[in-house]
């Protein structure tokens, strides 16, 4: 069942509307139902010198809605945006990671630093691996950008376990469906896989709707979905979506190690000794 309609006269409405639309954000940010209802009730008495009820917001949104002039968002108790030729995006700020390839060494550091003691790992060999050649790597949907390969001793489990991370990094302009199916196809060897996405802080709301769908295929998967705003910087990732521990053959696994650099592979062996 719909809302019950709330007797207003025609222009008393188109005013009103005209008033909504004034407080929600310019930059097709969203906002909470809750908080523009409030924002929208105060400005009707001071501007309209109208004592609206809160039914009345519902109306004038929902009427909104049904124009294509606002779109539902998320959050708690719902929100809206502008949609159209109403909002008014901000230039795209320009940053030094113009291409996935400027993303890598700050991205590794920070794995390497941060994310190891987030994850309480000791022992430990990664590299970028995103530079091998396809001959030498068995293709491109064989060769993650980052690899981390942890070394565990258990005092319940025989021998060293070892556990192949792989990290999939995308810049802002590349946040397809082929990036989820990329970073699954590294289960044939891995034991977690990370597509990890580049949202600088000027690309927050034109992300907002396609992350969502990754995030339900990244579930499908089995793959760990993550964003940050700058790879250097620890603080600016978030964790949307959990890994899942895959088992991968140990022909496969192994096939995979000996394509480390050799410095690498050198350091682990030292490691599983």
């Amino acid at each position: 069942m719909g809302r019950r309609r709330v007797n207003i006269t025609h222009e008393t409405e188109r005013k009103a509307a005209d008033l909504l639309l004034s407080l929600v954000p310019k930059d097709g940010k969203s906002v909470g139902n809750t908080r523009l209802s409030e924002l929208f009730l105060q400005q009707a008495k001071k501007r309209l010198d109208e004592n609206f009820g809160v039914e009345v917001y519902w109306q004038v949104r929902d009427g909104l809605i049904e124009k294509g002039q606002l779109e539902r968002g998320r959050g708690k108790a719902g929100s809206v945006r502008l949609v159209g030729d109403a909002v008014r995006l901000p230039k795209a700020r320009s940053h030094r990671y113009r291409k996935e390839s400027h993303l890598y060494e700050a991205f590794h550091q920070t794995i390497e630093t941060e994310w190891i003691e987030e994850n309480d790992i000791a022992d430990y060999v990664s590299e970028i691996s995103a530079h091998k050649g396809r001959k030498a790597t068995g293709g491109k949907w064989t060769r993650p950008d980052v690899t981390l390969v942890s070394v565990g001793n258990y005092p319940f489990i025989p021998g060293k376990s070892v556990e192949v991370i792989t990290f999939e990094i995308k810049p802002a302009d590349a946040h397809g469906l082929e990036g989820v199916y990329e970073t699954a196809s590294h289960s044939a060897f891995a034991n977690k896989s990370y597509l990890a996405l580049h949202v600088p802080d000027d690309n927050q709301q034109e992300a907002e709707d396609y992350i969502e769908r990754l995030e339900k295929e990244s579930v499908r998967f089995g793959v760990e979905l993550i964003t940050f705003e700058d790879p250097a910087r620890w603080d600016t990732f978030d964790v949307i979506v959990e890994a899942q521990h895959k088992i991968p053959s140990p022909r496969d696994t192994n096939e995979f190690l000996t394509r480390l650099r050799d410095d690498v592979k050198e350091k682990l062996q030292k490691l599983l000794k």
